[in-house]
């Protein structure tokens, strides 16, 4: 049982960190493409990830959801916030991986992050954004959940949930 719950977990970090180096070179990319939008902010270049578990947890119905986004990093970060769209969720709770490209300890000094998360039957996948370049991911699965597109911002602070 330890060893299935040892396996996913090194799958949702490998999923988390691919899916975040993927929406940073795609944000590069159209940087090249568009030069009007301007150069990539420092604090997302790509080069080193920062990675924790942590889960996220859901309450919500119709087109809101309160969101309780927990890092188990070091030290311990967490954020609650309120996200918007279309959901058939109703509450539950994911566990996976979340990747940085800052770290952890770092991410308060960053204010206010777009997040964006998707939520189909058990997987849930999460990004982050800031001034429209992402900084991080989550990928996890979880029980209860639903399916949800889902977005609003959310600020990180010191804790644990």
């Amino acid at each position: 049982m330890e060893s299935d719950k040892t396996a996913h977990a090194e799958l949702y970090s490998e999923l988390a960190g691919s899916l975040l180096q993927d929406l940073q070179e795609k944000a590069n990319q159209v940087v090249s493409q568009k030069a009007e939008l301007g150069p990539i902010e420092a604090h997302a270049a790509l080069g080193e990830v920062y990675y924790a578990q942590g889960k996220m947890i859901f309450t919500g119905i119709l087109v809101w959801e309160r969101v309780e986004i927990c890092c188990f990093s070091q030290p311990p970060v967490m954020s609650t916030t309120d996200v918007w769209g279309v959901t058939t969720a109703i509450g539950g709770i994911s566990w996976g991986t979340y990747k940085f490209s800052v770290p952890f300890s770092q991410l308060q000094s960053l204010g206010d992050l777009t997040v964006q998360i998707t939520i189909i039957a058990a997987l849930v996948t999460a990004s982050f954004w800031k001034s429209g370049t992402p900084v991080g991911t989550y990928i996890g699965g979880g029980l209860g959940i639903g399916t949800a597109f889902l977005g609003g911002s959310c600020k990180f602070v010191n804790g644990s949930c």
